[in-house]
């Protein structure tokens, strides 16, 4: 019986392997379907919204479940990776499930699934989730994408009422997804099935173009949407605001097409809620931390351009840490004008699979060909002893998701 979250991921560590070998060019969705078929096919019982893009997924899945939720629905929500805690995975009614309940459900659905199917870390914990959704029977099951969209596990979720949300699309996983915007939009817009309809921003011609051919060519219905004004979002950041409107447009269609309530003013502020790592602020001994896992060049733009606005002119301590395969020189360009110093950190984490950072060396080195100091600290704990130590008023965490867990609990927050 598995009775804590460490017990559960020791558990999951078992589907390490098959994740190390099936993540990349061998990713497909196929395999989900034995798994699904031996806990009775629970995506088949859901009313899906599904979230793919490059930037913006994660915040877009917590806005529109808070709007459904704001609006008296149940509802299931999943995100990855996770921040702070395995239960993130698993949210009910805009709150990960506690500690017992996620034991609880883990262990009824290994005793329906069996302790070793052939799945990934990812693919066992996604049908863990829609099992659990269609356990409890929620109104609405919110879930985003892992990496992509046409390949990835969750585009199992194929009922003619699903309704898709596509975030901005940029360059990330160009390994695995391609590498122009063009086969990365294919990608992405594969989550959509006969009758979906498509939320998305206008993007780039190239994106447009291959949203517009896919969508006729499966027969589902595309809602382009400009940049409007904002919409009661005084409490959010620049980057957050684009991604609450198109949450919110698409909650206003579902809204409509479902007969659910038109909220309140107060309702909408609500659901502008707190998204974890998200230009996440930290104050600790009246000291300010913002945390944020900008992991690609666009969101680290993003992030910066928020920073400024929220803290103009500031230059500050920044605690840099980047997964492998990050373009990690040009995200030290988009960071100079708002660092002061930087302390690189290095990183080993194991989740969905083994996750390895640049080396800290590198990063000292790039932060230094742009004039700007840099230590090197072998381990995450040791940059954030030094950063609490330098006594800076303000403060930046950023580069990866995969660290932001450990730096909350350093702080204590």
């Amino acid at each position: 019986m598995i009775k804590t979250i460490a017990e559960a991921e020791q558990f999951l560590a078992r589907f390490y392997p098959k994740a190390q070998t099936t993540t990349g060019k061998n990713v497909t969705v196929e395999r989900m379907w034995p798994l699904l078929e031996k806990v009775g096919n629970p995506q088949d019982r859901l009313k899906v919204v599904h979230i793919a893009g490059t930037s913006g997924k994660t915040s877009t899945t917590y806005f529109v479940a808070s709007l459904l939720h704001q609006a008296g629905a149940r509802v299931g929500a999943t995100v990855s990776p996770h921040v702070s805690s395995l239960t993130e995975r698993l949210q009910l009614d805009g709150h990960p499930v506690s500690e017992q309940e996620f034991c609880n459900y883990f262990n009824q659905f290994i005793d329906e699934i069996g302790e070793d199917p052939d799945a990934s870390y990812f693919e066992f914990l996604i049908t863990f989730v829609l099992w659990v959704f269609a356990k409890e029977r929620v109104d609405y099951a919110v879930i985003e994408t892992g990496l992509g969209g046409l390949h990835d596990g969750t585009n199992v979720c194929r009922r003619k009422d699903k309704v898709c949300i596509i975030t901005d699309i940029g360059f990330d996983h160009q390994h695995i997804l391609g590498n122009t915007l063009s086969e990365i939009a294919g990608q992405k817009i594969g989550i959509v099935h006969p009758e979906n309809h498509i939320f998305t921003y206008h993007q780039k011609e190239e994106i447009s173009s291959q949203f517009k051919k896919h969508v006729e060519k499966v027969g589902a219905v595309l809602h382009e949407l400009e940049q409007g004004d904002s919409i009661v979002t005084s409490k959010l950041v620049e980057f957050q605001k684009r991604n609450w409107q198109l949450a919110y447009r698409t909650y206003t269609f579902i809204a409509e097409r479902d007969s659910l309530v038109n909220l309140t003013e107060h309702q909408l502020v609500a659901s502008q809620i707190l998204v974890p790592g998200r230009m996440q602020t930290i104050i600790t001994d009246s000291r300010i931390f913002v945390l944020d896992g900008a992991h690609n060049t666009q969101k680290m733009q993003m992030f910066v351009e928020s920073f400024r606005k929220k803290y103009p002119g500031a230059k500050v301590p920044v605690l840099l840490a980047v997964k492998e395969g990050k373009d990690y020189k040009k995200k030290k360009k988009i960071l100079k004008p708002v660092m002061s110093q930087a302390l690189c950190a290095g990183f080993e984490r194991l989740q969905d699979m083994p996750h390895h950072s640049v080396n800290p060396e590198l990063l000292v080195a790039a932060c230094k060909n742009l004039g700007v100091d840099a230590v090197k600290y072998g381990t995450v704990e040791r940059a954030v002893s030094k950063l609490i130590e330098l006594k800076e008023p303000l403060n930046i965490v950023t580069g990866s998701f995969y660290v932001l867990g450990d730096v909350l609990k350093l702080l204590h927050a």
